[in-house]
């Protein structure tokens, strides 16, 4: 059975590994590694919203996200100037717990962390390389979309 529970400095060695499989996965066009993860991860797990799914101990997947004000409206995501917002900033599964709820059950508790926190709208940008199947997951939570990046590649 999938736990879900709050982020702990000690997890952030499996948080970095996690992020290192992502990355080999291909499954993304931007995730890029920093060489200071680790320390990056021990600062957002102190001071963000930062949950993993832990499966007969080992952590096999997390969310992170954060809450902001927005400094100026952002009126393509219906987010007032001034009006706290929540954001998801990444979420990843090891493919092999894929389809077993976890990722599911992340996003159900970082919603829940965002509505304790008195937020009215989240967003998420996502940069997966199979746009329509990360659209069905997320749309699944309520969640629409809103914009529509392009690219044409002339050479």
């Amino acid at each position: 059975m999938i736990l879900i529970r709050k982020a702990v400095a000690s997890d952030a060695e499996a948080i970095n590994y996690l992020d290192k499989e992502w990355e080999k996965e291909g499954i993304s066009w931007a995730l890029a590694m920093s060489p200071t993860a680790v320390e990056r991860i021990k600062k957002e797990i102190k001071k963000d919203f930062f949950y993993v799914a832990e499966y007969k101990g080992a952590v096999v997947g997390y969310v992170y996200g954060f809450v902001k004000t927005a400094v100026r409206a952002m009126p393509s995501y219906s987010i007032e100037k001034g009006q706290k917002y929540g954001e998801i900033e990444s979420l990843y599964v090891l493919k092999e717990h894929r389809n077993k709820m976890a990722g599911g059950k992340l996003v159900k508790r970082i919603l829940s962390e965002f509505k304790e926190k008195d937020v009215a709208k989240v967003k998420l940008w996502t940069s997966h390389k199979n746009v329509w199947k990360i659209v069905r997951f997320y749309r699944r939570f309520g969640f629409q979309e809103r914009h529509v990046d392009m690219v044409l590649d002339l050479k």
